[in-house]
């Protein structure tokens, strides 16, 4: 997301701050700070800015009052088609649903182990330098890997196929640039072969660029020869708490004809009390227990893990990266032989 989500919270009141005049300090890159500003007017979510079509155009986003650009964002097709949009590499195309899923890769194993390491992480659309480097490594060991704003450009898919034991099952959210642009989303990694994959978009959509959030669930076969269901969640982000209380309704609605082990995990931009209520109600209602992190020092806490009929070994946050602004969430978890209540 343009806005780091340690600030997310704060958008609304940035907003509100912004209409006696949108544009702040200006940035160093002129297509940079027309995404700012354009951002901070609308309180909306925008892509990463990519390479202006000219100054031109960027200046102009900038001369643009907060009014103007609302009156954009309203336009045939909102922003994202607008001329400003395509100028500033901001246009988006949502795909047809025959088109959201992507596979790369191939299994190592057809199950998974009595042990399973899992890594939950949103890579910022690989956004750091890093994030190829860190990704490979963190996910040399792993059996599970759920990331959140994945971006499956060339360069990333090189990154997930260098793997020679994980598949990755990716649902894109929106394709940056239009459609033909790379698609971005989430996507779920297993060194076992998914049995049943499906997607659910929220009803809802951020503003501006009219963007759902997407929510993955695959199923793998256990050792033990029962189903496990993992849920890859990326919570909707720019709008009221009553819209978030409704993908989660969604989510609780995909997960409840699964009997047996699950797994739900992911960025749920839980910025506000209200949602975080809303999540866990959803998940306790589903007999899904909270995973607590050791190391946890965050002031917002957005990522999260929750389990059912999985025995929890070890939890802890990654803190020392720098390759996203979400910290990583490593986890270890084994079968567990006792159902657990609903």
């Amino acid at each position: 997301m343009f806005l780091p989500p340690r600030i997310a919270f704060l958008v609304p009141v940035l907003a509100v701050l912004s209409l006696a005049g949108c544009a702040g300090s200006p940035a160093a890159d002129p297509c940079a700070a027309a995404v700012e500003h354009i951002a901070m007017c609308l309180d909306g979510e925008l892509p990463p800015p990519s390479t202006c079509a000219s100054p031109e155009a960027a200046q102009a986003a900038l001369d643009l009052s907060c009014e103007d650009l609302r009156d954009l964002g309203k336009a045939d097709g909102g922003l994202g088609c607008s001329w400003i949009g395509r100028a500033l590499g901001l246009c988006v195309a949502i795909p047809d649903d025959a088109h959201v899923l992507s596979t790369i890769g191939t299994p190592a194993d057809e199950l998974l182990g009595d042990k399973v390491r899992i890594l939950v992480w949103n890579v910022h659309k690989g956004e750091e330098e890093e994030w190829d480097e860190e990704m490979t490594r963190l996910t040399s060991d792993v059996d599970l890997v759920l990331t959140q704003e994945i971006l499956l450009d060339q360069d990333s898919r090189e990154t997930l196929e260098a793997s020679d034991r994980l598949q990755y099952i990716a649902a894109a959210t929106f394709l940056v640039g239009g459609s033909g642009g790379p698609a971005t989303g989430v996507a779920t990694g297993s060194s076992a072969e998914a049995v049943d994959v499906q997607f659910v978009r929220s009803s809802r959509t951020e503003p501006i660029l009219n963007t759902p959030k997407m929510m993955l669930l695959t199923t793998y076969t256990l050792i033990d020869g029962r189903l496990l269901l993992v849920a890859n969640v990326h919570g909707i982000n720019f709008v009221t708490d009553s819209a978030f209380r409704e993908q989660m309704l969604q989510l609780e609605e995909a997960i409840s004809t699964h009997e047996g082990p699950m797994l739900v995990a992911g960025d749920f931009n839980t910025w506000t009390s209200g949602r975080r209520e809303a999540l866990d109600g959803a998940m306790t209602r589903q007999g899904l227990v909270h995973a607590a992190l050791a190391d946890d020092h965050r002031w917002r806490v957005f990522d999260h893990v929750y389990s059912r009929e999985l025995t929890i070994s070890s939890a802890r946050l990654l803190n020392d990266l720098e390759a996203s602004d979400h910290a990583p969430i490593l986890i270890e978890a084994g079968l567990s032989s006792v159902r657990q209540s609903m």
